[in-house]
């Protein structure tokens, strides 16, 4: 302790490279955590599928379905317990005159009740 306080440069660049060499690991250690040692918050995320459309004459030869075949394998489909559908969308903003894009997503009424996070409700009013 007496060299510590003899020498105050040494001790505060000894603490800036621990508290940093300590939040480093604390920062690397949540994101690792988070997406490779737990599972995904989802009900049975091992049920989950991502559907493409087949199109190997385009220039895109895989992508998602239009909303009309959505609402086509969702009628006609009884190999899934749920079909909903998502996609993403940039949105433009105006700031001061400037402009801003902002990425988003549009789902179906039912993505949320599909991957499990909110519960379905049912109209019980006749």
């Amino acid at each position: 302790m007496r060299g510590l306080l003899k020498h105050p440069a040494f001790t505060a660049i000894a603490i800036v490279t621990l508290a940093l060499g300590i939040g480093g690991s604390t920062s690397i250690f949540t994101v690792v955590d988070a997406a490779l040692l737990r599972g995904l918050p989802y009900k049975s995320p091992d049920r989950l599928y991502h559907l493409w459309e087949q199109t190997p004459q385009q220039a895109y030869p895989k992508r998602e379905f239009s909303y009309p075949d959505y609402l086509d394998v969702r009628d006609q489909s009884d190999a899934f317990s749920d079909v909903f559908a998502y996609t993403d969308i940039a949105f433009r903003l105006f700031a001061d005159g400037q402009p801003a894009i902002v990425w988003g997503a549009a789902a179906t009424e039912n993505f949320f009740t599909g991957i499990g996070l909110l519960k379905t409700t049912r109209d019980t009013s006749g």
